[in-house]
């Protein structure tokens, strides 16, 4: 019985479909679209032009780059210390007529020991390889040096 009455349902809503079909008028969906002009406005404002320049114009060399030999890095301020005092110890015996500084830097949550102040990443390797044979851990990072210091 209750097939017989949803098959019943189904043909009357299939006979009127076309009827209904029919009546509708079209819909203009031109009128519903968005331009970007209702969206987005020009603002006009009092910036000076210099800093309303495009960015990459802008854009600002980094004073005082450069590289340092990085020996090792650890948590602990006591080992940090330890290792600047053996690399200090290591340069003035091997290296008296070099004056290369020796660094402790705090960059949360480690103490890093970077020696010396190289203008030049190709030189900071140079020294890279020749400290690796007491500290075989250097390697070459990117820095902010002191100018009057700098290797070439």
């Amino acid at each position: 019985m209750a097939s017989r009455r949803l098959l019943i349902l189904l043909v009357l809503a299939f006979a009127a479909a076309p009827a209904w079909a029919q009546r509708l008028e079209p819909v203009d969906w031109a009128r519903y679209r968005s331009r970007l002009s209702d969206r987005f406005a020009i603002l006009t404002h009092d910036i000076p032009e210099a800093l309303r320049a495009d960015s990459t114009a802008r854009t600002r060399t980094v004073r005082n780059a450069g590289f340092r030999v990085q020996l090792g890095s650890t948590t602990d301020l006591a080992e940090a210390d330890r290792l600047k005092a053996d690399s200090e110890r290591w340069l003035a015996m091997y290296y008296p007529d070099d004056a290369i500084a020796v660094y402790v830097q705090f960059k949360q949550p480690f103490y890093k020991v970077h020696v010396g102040d190289f203008r030049k990443r190709t030189y900071a390797q140079e020294w890279a390889e020749i400290l690796k044979t007491a500290f075989p851990d250097a390697w070459v990072v990117y820095d902010q040096i002191i100018p009057e210091r700098a290797k070439n």
